[in-house]
Formats: structure tokens, sequence, C-alpha cells
């Protein structure tokens, strides 16, 4: 899929990411728990779709996963492919 206007940035350990997250790419085998999928915007109605998911996704080394994702929080090394502002917290 082709995006406009992505902006990447390299993550690691566990770190909790709120935006307009176009997918991850695992540098290293990525776990994510939990998640919401849908799309995120910048002022206005933040959220137009969520659907929230409490289950382990497990992305091998060297996948990506495609989103749209608004908030995840991942264990590992990876980049977040994303548009406009992302949120990031470690721990």
């Amino acid at each position: 899929m082709q995006y406009q206007n992505v902006n990447l940035r390299a993550l690691s350990g566990s770190v909790e990411v709120t935006g307009s997250i176009h997918k991850i790419y695992a540098s290293t085998a990525i776990t994510l728990l939990p998640s919401s999928f849908g799309h995120h915007v910048d002022g206005g109605a933040d959220k137009i779709f969520q659907q929230n998911f409490n289950k382990a996704i497990a992305i091998p080394a060297g996948s990506y996963f495609e989103g749209p994702i608004i908030s995840t929080k991942f264990q590992g090394i990876g980049v977040v492919y994303h548009g406009g502002f992302l949120k990031s917290t470690e721990g």
C-alpha cells in the first residue's frame, strides 16, 4: 500500500505509541498488546473508527504489520511508519 507524507520513528524496548500508524516493521520479533485499530485524526473527532484488540499479536523479525492502528504497546525493536503526530511513552 502506498502512503503519502509518511514519517518514520525507530523505537525499542517496551513502548506505547498513539497516532495515525500505517505499519510497523519488526527489526527483532515484536509483540503487540493491547492494540486499537482504526483511523486517527489530529483535531476534530480524534477517532473515525476504533476496534480494541486485547490479544497478543506476534510479528516475526524482518516482517511488517499493516494498520491502520490508532495505538498499541510493543516489546522489541522496530520502526513505526506514521502520518502526522506520534506520541510514544516508554514503560
